[in-house]
């Protein structure tokens, strides 16, 4: 993983803490960069996300239908959008 890609791990996994998720690195990377988790309370039900980082919003016929969600930047903001 080259420094761009770990500065913008580290951006966006913050962000996703801040709304409440815990993240979790897979030790063997098959498509999937991290794990966001927030669990059951309050503000709702489980929610799991299976996220690949990308540097622009991209399609990839090998994450199809693995329920695969891509975070990428845009200028300022980080997107996090459902790859299906």
């Amino acid at each position: 993983m080259n420094p761009t890609e770990i500065i913008n791990r580290n951006a966006v996994t913050s962000i996703l803490l801040a709304k409440g998720y815990n993240i979790y690195l897979p030790v063997i990377d098959q498509g999937i960069d991290f794990i966001a988790l927030r669990e059951a309370g309050a503000d709702g039900p489980l929610k799991m996300k299976l996220v690949q980082q990308k540097s622009r919003w991209t399609i990839h016929r090998k994450y199809l239908g693995r329920d695969i969600w891509l975070a990428f930047p845009d200028e300022s903001h980080w997107y996090l959008a459902p790859h299906d």
